[in-house]
């Protein structure tokens, strides 16, 4: 799973983000996409200081994602 540190910046807890895999990604209308490859996940959620906790939806590539934002 992934953290932000206060920066903004995007931790994956030691691994490599998979070739490709664009994350976090700011929208023009403010939305923001977060991506996390974790095939082998049961779950996974996104927590932030201005958001409560929102789980990701998993794809059938094993790629984890939400949108939040205005």
């Amino acid at each position: 799973a992934s953290s932000t540190s206060r920066r903004g910046a995007v931790a994956d807890r030691g691994r490599r983000r998979p070739r490709g895999l664009a994350s976090p990604v700011v929208a023009r209308d403010g939305k923001v996409t977060f991506r996390v490859s974790a095939p082998d996940a049961n779950s996974v959620s996104l927590t932030c200081d201005f958001l409560d906790e929102k789980p990701l939806i998993k794809g059938d590539d094993g790629t984890w994602s939400i949108t939040v934002g205005p």
